[in-house]
């Protein structure tokens, strides 16, 4: 079950990821790489935190640990604390999941950056 949720959530991470790294390289020739490189070092931060230090609730009776995707539950019930985890398949994808969203999103300002230079790059060309 969990599955619908990070498969897809990786892949939308891995091809932001990929796609930024090939618009800089193939079409700008490396340009933007010092600037790639701080955001990967941000992205990294964030997904660290996303994976490690994110705890949010939506009552005092229920929290979840990591972001996007928790990775275990907090539960109290009639002064009763119970954790629950996932299972250590879906722990791991959901902590691949967390990381590489942290990455994606750092990467994503300049991701719209490149491709609307690229579009605008390609428009001035005429026939």
């Amino acid at each position: 079950m969990g599955f619908i949720l990070i498969v897809p959530l990786l892949l939308l991470s891995g091809w932001i990821i990929y796609s930024t790294w090939k618009l800089n390289t193939q079409f700008f020739s490396g340009q933007y790489t010092r600037t790639l490189m701080k955001l990967l070092v941000v992205g990294a931060i964030v997904g660290v935190l996303f994976t490690v230090a994110v705890k949010y609730s939506f009552t005092a009776a229920l929290q979840f640990y990591g972001f996007p995707v928790p990775v275990a539950f907090l539960r109290t019930e009639l002064g009763k604390t119970t954790m629950t985890e996932l299972s250590p398949l879906l722990k791991c994808a959901a902590t691949a999941a967390n990381f590489l969203s942290g990455l994606a999103l750092a990467l994503l300002p300049l991701k719209v950056i490149l491709t609307l230079k690229q579009f605008k790059a390609e428009s001035r060309v005429e026939p």
